[in-house]
């Protein structure tokens, strides 16, 4: 059986979709850490150190992968504006 998530945002790229929490992560990496022990979490200690992600525009993700995904958008908005001035 298939479960729409209302929260859930279009997938695209690395993104990828919890659906026990109904969160959406900008990476694999992210989605896969924040599964542990059968449980859902956005921040936990890894090995001595805090794990923690944060949510911007639906996505989470830590504050590097946050600079990434903006720094991505600018590029290819400015690439889609170059596109349409032929």
């Amino acid at each position: 059986m298939r479960v729409n998530c209302p929260h859930s945002i279009p997938v695209f790229g690395s993104l990828c979709h919890c659906g026990s929490c109904c969160r959406t992560f900008s990476a694999l990496s992210h989605f896969d850490s924040h599964r542990f022990n059968g449980r859902c979490y956005v921040s936990r200690t890894i090995e001595g150190k805090l794990w923690e992600l944060t949510e911007v525009d639906g996505v989470w993700s830590t504050p590097e992968g946050h600079e990434q995904r903006a720094g991505g958008a600018a590029r290819a908005a400015v690439a889609r504006q170059g596109r349409t001035k032929r």
